[in-house]
């Protein structure tokens, strides 16, 4: 629900989530990266389909795009992130 390609049915508060749980580690100094929203300005960018197999595009857990753009995020940020090279 929070990657989906069609707007009208995402749901209203669509990081919500990623945001209590960025308020949660932070004071305990422990590093998040959200990948739901980097996931979703590509999908509408770019019409990718993240989610599902064959018949089910769309619907389920992480496709080949999903895994591929999750890890380039997360290399991104480990490679920037000074806190994270030690």
């Amino acid at each position: 629900e929070q990657v989906w390609p069609e707007r009208n049915q995402r749901p209203s508060q669509i990081f919500a989530k990623e945001k209590q749980l960025a308020a949660l580690l932070q004071p305990l100094g422990i590093a998040y990266t959200a990948l739901a929203p980097a996931m979703q300005q590509q999908v509408d960018q770019k019409g990718l389909i993240l989610h599902g197999f064959g018949k089910a595009q769309g619907i389920g857990h992480w496709n080949i795009n999903g895994h591929q753009l999750a890890a380039t995020v997360l290399a991104q940020r480990i490679c920037t992130d000074k806190q994270l090279i030690k």
